[in-house]
């Protein structure tokens, strides 16, 4: 049960996946955007996923499909700052 002060779960792994978690290799997202998809059902709250989301396509996708409620992007926003306005285009 969690808190009512848990507003939303953003999943990350951090820098280094120390436990290492089986994801089918047919999987096309990250490891990370696995493990958001397992939480998602069990949590009322929503769910942010969250590693190699590097195109506006792939975000679109893991949304669409109800992997999780938002997605954050960190690195591609870091190499190329128009990230987002790009990410809008089809």
């Amino acid at each position: 049960k969690l808190s009512p002060l848990v507003d939303y779960l953003s999943i990350s792994s951090g820098a280094l996946e120390n436990e290492p978690i089986a994801v089918p290799p047919d999987y096309p997202f990250s490891s990370t955007v696995y493990r958001a998809e397992q939480i998602k059902p069990h949590v009322k709250v929503p769910v942010v996923a969250v590693g190699e989301i590097k195109t506006g396509n792939t975000a679109r996708r893991i949304l669409n499909q109800g992997i999780a409620d938002l997605v954050a992007v960190g690195t591609a926003i870091l190499n190329d700052p128009r990230w987002p306005e790009k990410a809008l285009r089809v």
